[in-house]
This record gives structure tokens, C-alpha cells and sequence, in this order.
């Protein structure tokens, strides 16, 4: 290694395994420093399916759409500020008291396996321009810690390829279909905004989806705390993928990098 953060080249992406059995970590390979987050589980008391407050037609903002693009480069823009807990260079931060803990149960003689695509394998992820129409969801779990839109408006940029196309959702299936953690990413990349749901599926001529958050990648903000995700840790998805696209440029990886294990605790 030339750098403190990791240089990947995988063949294709591959999605996350046992969202009910894994635990997710964000990790900087090439530091072996792990920092622990929850994902997976179910919660105890799932809130009654939610349709977002609003209008009941989709919201169209003003600005032109620059059209629909599967697993934008984003021309190598970084998702989230330089100094984002993603982004941040950790090669002098200290190690957390407990690491060899977490590692020895995790197991040491356990490799690491690239399980990236093709599908059905793989989070895909889609950008659209502002213009896209915002579609309003139906969260059937967890409404009460899900986004709703961006900033007021109600509804997720959700093109229609999504729903008539295979591969734009987790999982292959046009529309989502009804097994599987069918993760369905979408960026505005004229606002920099991101939006991600889970066990998504086009039902009844509506979008529901298990639960959603909204991301502004232009700034550190964050989303409440103790609220679920589309990943169950409370954590945006898209920034720990290692994306094919980055990673066939040339560029280094400098972001943190998603690993999903059996179990940490």
C-alpha cells in the first residue's frame, strides 16, 4: 500500500448477506482499524405502515434533470464532506480499547471475501437530475423513523426504469419483487442529495418500502439518533460501497469501506 486508505479493484459489486443475522462494520482496510456499527435485527416494536404526510401527487422541482444514469462515477465527486466520518484518514487515530476483543470474536483466521456482483448480487444505485419526479412512499415498518422527502417535499426520485427495468433495485427483480433487502439508492446529483430505501417494491400501483432515509451529502449532518436506515444501523449505505466504477478509474478509495460479518457481539 502507497496510501492510508484502501486501493480495491473488484470484478463487480456484491450486496451485504443476512441483513437478520449480519452486523455491519466500516472499515479502513488498509489500516485494520474496524469501527463497529449495528445493522441487522429486528426491532421490537415496528410502527404500523406510514404514508408520508403531503401531497398525493408527486412534487416536481424546477431544476432541469440531467437524466437517468445505473451506477454513476459522479465523475469522482466525493460523497460527503472531506472531513466526514466516511472520508476521514485514520492511520494515527487510536485504537479502540476493546478492538482485539471484537476481532478475536469476529476470528482471526476468517478471510475476507469480495462478494461483489453480478446480479442478483450487488447494490446498484442510480443518479438523476433534480428534475426527476418525486415519488411518495408507503413505509410499511418503520414510518416513524423514515424520511418522508428532502427538505418538505414529499417523495423519492424514483425513475420509472426502477419499476419496469431489472437491476435497478437490490436483487434484480423490476419493481423490487417481494423477497430479499431489495435496497433501492438513488442520487440527485444536481443537489448532491441522497436517497435510500429498504425491502422496496412497487405494490398496488405505490412504492412501499420497509424504511427510508435522505441524505445530505453536501454537508455533515445527521439523521436522529437511535433512528434505523436503510442498512438497520442508523448509517448511509452508498458512501462504504466499493464501487466498480471508482475503483476501474484508477483513483484511490479514499473513504471507509462497508464488511458485513456473521455477528460482533
Amino acid at each position: 500500500m502507497t496510501s492510508h486508505y484502501s486501493r480495491l479493484v473488484p470484478p463487480k459489486r456484491r450486496n451485504q448477506v443476512g441483513r437478520a443475522r449480519a452486523r455491519l462494520l466500516t472499515v479502513a482496510l488498509a489500516l485494520c482499524v474496524i469501527t463497529i456499527a449495528a445493522c441487522g435485527g429486528t426491532k421490537d416494536s415496528p410502527s404500523e405502515p406510514t404514508t408520508p404526510t403531503g401531497p398525493t401527487t408527486p412534487s416536481t422541482p424546477s431544476t432541469p434533470s440531467s437524466g437517468v444514469a445505473l451506477n454513476d462515477d459522479f465523475s469522482g465527486r466525493m460523497l460527503f464532506p472531506f472531513d466526514n466520518w466516511w472520508n476521514q484518514d485514520i492511520s494515527r487515530a487510536p485504537l479502540d480499547g476493546q478492538s482485539n476483543a471484537f476481532i478475536d470474536y469476529i476470528g482471526r483466521t476468517r478471510t475476507l471475501h469480495p462478494d461483489f456482483g453480478p446480479p442478483p448480487y450487488g447494490i446498484p444505485y442510480i443518479a438523476v437530475g433534480g428534475g426527476q419526479t418525486r415519488m411518495p412512499i408507503t413505509f410499511v415498518d418503520y414510518g416513524s423513523e423514515s424520511d418522508a422527502g428532502f427538505r418538505g417535499e414529499n417523495g423519492y426520485p424514483i425513475p420509472t426504469e426502477a419499476r419496469t427495468q431489472p437491476n435497478y433495485i437490490e436483487g434484480g427483480v423490476p419493481g423490487g419483487g417481494s423477497s430479499g433487502d431489495r435496497h433501492l439508492i438513488v442520487v440527485d446529483r444536481d443537489r448532491w442529495v441522497l436517497f435510500e430505501l429498504f425491502a422496496t417494491r412497487w405494490n398496488n400501483g405505490r412504492w412501499e418500502a420497509g424504511s427510508g432515509a435522505v441524505f445530505d451529502l453536501n454537508t455533515n449532518a445527521r439523521r436522529p439518533e437511535g433512528w434505523t436506515s436503510a442498512d438497520a444501523a442508523g448509517l448511509a449505505i452508498l458512501p462504504g460501497l466499493v464501487r466498480y466504477e471508482e475503483a476501474v478509474s484508477g483513483r484511490e478509495i479514499r473513504h471507509a469501506l462497508r464488511v458485513t460479518v456473521r455477528a460482533t457481539a
